[in-house]
């Protein structure tokens, strides 16, 4: 079993600028935020290696989370994520969703390839079939992973760059790679 691991890609939060709000900075580094998706009132602290990519950053006609910083060309990083909001702390990065029949979700891949399920038949497929696939184009890997799984009887929605999910029924679910 492979534990989450995150690509640091930004999807994540570059829509959520709308969202979160820097309410009063307090003292440098330090500020007073509000997420509207939560309600909810946060302290956060701009940890001091963050601070000069927090203050520097640009990203032309986006309206990405305020504390989303960018490291070189493709990599991201929170400034905050020691204090970040609960929103942030509970949010579950999805590339795909996997339903059973009847429309109910079994399973999503997350992070770098990774399977997230309860469901003990999904688990099976995926460590027979899937996990022995070779390391090809993630756009390759995710169609012959789809295929695998419809023909399992499952229905799988792949998400593009952008596309979030949320699922607070996450807990005791198993995780493989």
């Amino acid at each position: 079993m492979a534990r989450f691991a995150c690509l640091r890609c930004g999807k994540c939060c570059q829509n959520f600028g709308p969202y979160l709000t820097v309410e009063r900075e307090l003292e440098e580094g330090h500020y007073y935020c509000h997420c509207s998706l939560s309600g909810e009132h946060f302290f956060a602290r701009i940890i001091g290696k963050e601070m000069p990519a927090f203050v520097e950053k640009t990203f032309p006609g986006q309206a990405p989370c305020p504390f989303l910083c960018r490291e070189g060309s493709s990599l991201y990083t929170c400034a905050i994520y020691p204090t970040r909001p609960r929103f942030c702390r509970e949010y579950q990065c999805s590339s795909m969703d996997i339903l059973d029949g009847t429309g109910e979700r079994r399973g999503r891949v997350g992070g770098r390839r990774s399977l997230i399920s309860k469901d003990q038949d999904l688990v099976t497929l995926w460590q027979k079939e899937i996990q022995p696939l070779p390391e090809d184009s993630e756009i390759i890997w995710r169609e012959t992973v789809k295929a695998i799984l419809e023909k399992g009887g499952y229905r799988v929605i792949v998400y593009e760059r952008g596309n979030k999910e949320r699922d607070p029924k996450r807990n005791g679910e198993m995780q493989t790679r």
